[in-house]
């Protein structure tokens, strides 16, 4: 886990601003580099490394959990920040798989191989879903802050995902690429 994002900050009413602060200067520590962030997500905030941060950002997360990584296939880390009441979009990705593992708070997620959704399940730490390449998904916040540790695997390894690489089917917060509004 991010050291100081301890349960006792995740569980309270913390502002996005300090969570993201807090995750920020954990990430300093461990001397990753942030290839892409974004903070003001309406979920909450994610941080993206460089690919040359897997295997330690592999060893600090995954390690002892069972989790091997496919060989060969170019993979990129994540931290995600999910906020109490954030939810991804109910969503699908054409050129990546993703593994998430919870590494701190709780989050409920939600898996389909359809468009209909179902009430998924609350995950915890250590507990870690994996995501096939076209399989819907989202994630929703659970009255309390939750922290994922995510690896994005890019199916075509001469193409590379990007954070674009959203196919939205539905969206509490109207953003484009959504099909219908919650």
């Amino acid at each position: 886990m991010l050291e100081h994002l301890t349960e006792d900050i995740l569980r309270n009413e913390q502002s996005k601003e300090l969570i993201v602060e807090v995750a920020r200067h954990e990430i300093g520590n461990r001397e990753y580099t942030i290839v892409d962030e974004a903070p003001n997500k309406p979920w909450g905030a994610y941080f993206r490394f460089s690919e040359e941060d897997l295997h330690s950002f592999l060893g600090h997360f995954y390690q002892g959990d069972g989790y091997t990584p496919q060989e060969g296939m170019s993979q990129s880390p994540k931290i995600l920040l999910m906020a109490p009441d954030g939810r991804l979009s109910w969503q699908w990705h054409h050129r990546r798989s993703e593994v998430w593992k919870m590494v701190g708070g709780i989050a409920r997620i939600i898996t389909s191989d359809t468009d209909d959704e179902n009430e998924g399940e609350v995950y915890r730490p250590p507990q870690i879903v994996e995501i096939a390449q076209g399989q819907r998904h989202t994630m929703e916040g659970v009255g309390q802050w939750g922290v994922v540790a995510e690896i994005w695997q890019h199916v075509d390894p001469s193409k590379p995902s990007i954070e674009e690489d959203i196919v939205r089917i539905s969206d509490k917060y109207g953003r484009e690429g959504t099909t219908e509004n919650r």
